[in-house]
């Protein structure tokens, strides 16, 4: 895990010489910020929309990546295939129409359900991607 090292890294160069104390570094805030930064986070959810709020959604979520070199927009679908399908579609002729960089964005279609359900995350290089939902009966 990469905060392990970082952590180690921290406990090796921080032990003034002569201490023989490890510093409980677990516990600071620089360290807290650094995992958090390193975590997928959710910009926004929507269910069904109008096509110019999708295109608002997604502007949204490529600002957000211009500020996070390296990482990559996701985008969970949740939904029947038909409107997940429908959504995609949306979403592709957005991004394409803004000439965004087609590169900086997946899709995971995340399961059939009733209700249509998008998620639009932010993943930092090296971070994992966000977990589907389980299904609700």
């Amino acid at each position: 895990m990469l905060l392990e090292g970082l952590l180690l890294v921290a406990i090796t160069v921080g032990i003034p010489a002569g201490h023989s104390e490890v510093p409980d570094l677990t516990r600071t805030s620089a360290m807290t910020q650094m995992a958090a930064d390193d975590a997928a986070r959710l910009v926004t959810e929507f269910g069904k929309i109008k096509k110019s709020q999708v295109g608002e959604k997604l502007d949204a979520l490529f600002i957000e990546l211009g500020k996070t070199p390296g990482a990559i927009g996701c985008v969970m679908s949740y939904g029947e295939p038909k409107d997940v399908a429908n959504y995609e579609k949306i979403f592709i002729d957005h991004v394409k129409e803004k000439g965004y960089d087609v590169s900086r964005i997946t899709f995971v279609g995340a399961g059939k359900r009733k209700d249509a359900k998008f998620q639009l995350w932010i993943v930092p290089q090296g971070a994992a991607f966000p977990e589907i939902e389980p299904m609700t009966p």
